[in-house]
Order: structure tokens, then sequence, then C-alpha cells
């Protein structure tokens, strides 16, 4: 069984995607004016992928979230006894960073992950979305690089003060 149930028969794939992968570009066109003509490529290089033989099948995993384990799963797999150093710290530390303009995982999503013992900080990035490493890497990287510097070693990382 898929995660969330929501794997079909491969037999079932194409009848459902099929609607979607046919959306022409005329029709995503129509509402626009002339100078959203120029957009036609770009509109074309987003479908033809979803023309595909695999594209159901790539779309499907993605929304059915196939690729792994959910976060929170993740995260209490890492806070567990295996995960702990003999002083009781994770050997694992994991850092959060969570844009507040998010459209679809809300600020108050995040704060619930901060409840495993591996997290060692979660940070809300001002202004920043659902990819804040690619829409605000000014504000990532020297996030990404301090979290880095503070723990030392591999296996059990120790905190560096």
């Amino acid at each position: 069984m898929h995660a969330h149930g929501l794997r079909p028969r491969a037999s079932c794939e194409h009848w459902h995607f099929q609607p979607l992968a046919k959306v022409s570009r005329r029709r995503l066109l129509e509402p626009c004016d002339l100078t959203c003509i120029l957009l036609g490529h770009i509109l074309q290089a987003i479908l033809n992928p979803g023309k595909t033989e695999n594209a159901p099948r790539v779309f499907l995993d993605f929304i059915s979230y196939s690729a792994g384990p959910l976060p929170e799963e993740q995260l209490e797999i890492l806070s567990s006894s295996e995960y702990l150093t003999s002083e009781g710290t994770p050997k694992i530390p994991v850092s959060i960073l969570w844009g507040d303009k998010d459209p679809w995982e809300p600020v108050a999503e995040g704060r619930s992950y901060e409840k495993f013992g591996c997290v060692d900080e979660f940070k809300v990035l001002n202004g920043a979305g659902h990819c804040p490493q690619d829409e605000a890497p000014q504000l990532v990287n020297p996030l990404v690089v301090d979290f880095v510097q503070r723990y030392a070693g591999v296996g059990a990382m120790s905190k560096k003060n």
C-alpha cells in the first residue's frame, strides 16, 4: 500500500493523468493579451514533460509522498535512543529553516517539529516562501554555514561553543 493510499493501479495512471497532460498552449494563453504570447515557449517547456510515458507515475509519486518518510517520521527516528550519544544528545542535530510566506505550509506547522529532540533550532525566515534555499539564499546560506560550523566530527556530533 502506498503512503496515504493515493497510489492507483498502473492501468489507471494514464486514465487519470491524460486530461492534465492534454492542456494545450492555446488554452493556457486564452485569457492573456498579446504580450502573454511571449510566454508560450515557457509554457510548452512546462507541458512537454507531462506528455511523456513516465509522467503519470512521476506525478502520482510526487503527490503521494512515495519518495520516502514524512518529515515527522524522519525526525522521530533521529530523536530515538538509537541516535543519541551516551550523554543523551542527538548524534544528528537538525536545523529547520521555515519561510514565513510559505503558501502551503504555515509556520505553525513547522513549529510542531520543534518537539522532536533532534531539532537543535527552528528559524523563521522573514519574506521567504516554500523554498527559501532558492528564494532567499542570502538568508539561508549563512545560517547553514553557522550550523555546520557549530558541530564538528563525523558520527556523534558535539556542539562547539
